[in-house]
């Protein structure tokens, strides 16, 4: 019983290291790019990284929105996305509705071809993901 009990207790203290382990390696880099982002510029580019810093500042964003159209370029890339998507997704919808309902020559072999298309590319992402 107390061989069971200890077992089981030195398991759930594995289990907890190992979670400890994942979430330290899954935040440490939000973490350096928060800290890098309110370091001051001297400190950003030195050749020796800094985990933890006492002198924070705001300087950095204050000269992005100050020296630079930042607020320009967002709404630029704000715009284009979004015209993109509301095209890609009419043009998809015509041609799923196309090879769905109508009736015509070749139409078999263009589904067929968007078919393969999807899959090739579903491949190559779930293959350089296990890769990486």
């Amino acid at each position: 019983m107390i061989g069971q009990r200890a077992q089981h207790l030195g398991l759930r203290g594995f289990g907890a290291l190992l979670l400890a382990l994942v979430l330290l390696i899954a935040l440490f880099p939000p973490y350096f790019m928060t800290i890098t982002a309110f370091h001051p510029p001297n400190l950003s580019f030195s050749r020796t990284p800094t985990l933890f810093s006492t002198d924070l500042t705001l300087r950095a964003f204050t000269d992005l929105f100050s020296k630079y159209p930042f607020m320009t370029w967002m709404s630029n890339t704000a715009l284009v996305s979004v015209s993109s998507t509301i095209f890609s997704v009419t043009v998809a919808t015509l041609a799923a509705y196309s090879l769905s309902r109508l009736r015509y020559p070749g139409r078999n072999a263009l589904s067929s071809t968007c078919f393969s298309c999807t899959c090739s590319r579903l491949h190559c992402c779930l293959s350089r993901c296990s890769s990486s």
